[in-house]
């Protein structure tokens, strides 16, 4: 992966791979090295259009893809430590386990989760089956066993007489119902679309949307666009919803 490839859809690719396999992903070395030389050159191109034009489009565009970068990039943070954290607890049981495709930054991670996970079973380690089979089998039998006295036979009533108790029903109580507690779904990757008319824009201006695709705005052209950049354009007056 090449410095001078290091893009947003580079970032986005990597997501979504990481995503569809549980094991780790092969990445370049020097990944998360790119990827803040990258958050900083967006973080650049803002500072500098926000001192031109604070009120302008591309000001609000750099901020929204700013908002975006991080969020992939932690994304892909979190789903990465996941799996490391499986990883490790597989290693504990077998330290043959080969891991492959760790960054620098993720082996330091490894070796600590794992001496961790090892104290924590020295501390709280129990015998296995094995050693209590073992105990138990060596351990000393009686060689004479003492004679048990004869148990007691209890009187016998006279069923004549005697009432029988009347039996006790001890009602059984009803099993409580219990809801399921609701998970939120996560978002979901679609859009949803929304068509415009441009007001302003000679084709010189373009913005990377929400679905990963440059818009090149033209007075007077009709396009459709994720509603949150539509939104955007119609708040700055450079648009009207259609």
């Amino acid at each position: 992966m090449a410095e001078d490839e290091f893009t947003f859809e580079t970032i986005h690719q990597v997501l979504l791979k990481e995503k569809k396999y549980k094991r780790l992903g092969k990445l370049d070395q020097r990944f998360w090295e790119n990827s803040q030389k990258l958050l900083d050159d967006y973080k650049q191109r803002y500072q500098n259009e926000l001192a031109q034009q604070p009120d302008s489009l591309i000001t609000a565009e750099h901020a929204s893809n700013i908002r975006r970068l991080l969020q992939q990039i932690n994304h892909i943070r979190r789903l990465r430590e996941r799996k490391i954290l499986f990883l490790a607890l597989e290693m504990i049981d077998d330290d043959s386990m080969e891991i492959r495709n760790l960054l620098k930054p993720e082996e330091r991670l490894m070796e600590e989760l794992t001496a961790m996970l090892r104290t924590s079973r020295e501390e709280n380690r129990f015998e296995s089956e094995t050693q209590v089979l073992r105990n138990l089998a060596a351990a000393e039998l009686p060689t004479r066993m003492e004679p048990v006295p004869p148990a007691e036979e209890p009187p016998v009533e006279d069923s004549f007489t005697k009432q029988p108790e009347p039996e006790v029903v001890v009602a059984e109580p009803e099993p409580e119902i219990v809801e399921e507690p609701e998970v939120p779904e996560e978002d979901g990757d679609e859009l949803e679309y929304v068509k415009v008319r441009i007001k302003k824009g000679e084709g010189t201006n373009n913005f990377l949307a929400h679905d990963n695709r440059n818009y090149v705005l033209r007075k007077e052209d009709i396009l459709y666009l994720p509603k949150i950049n539509a939104e955007v354009l119609v708040q700055r007056d450079f648009a009207d919803f259609v």
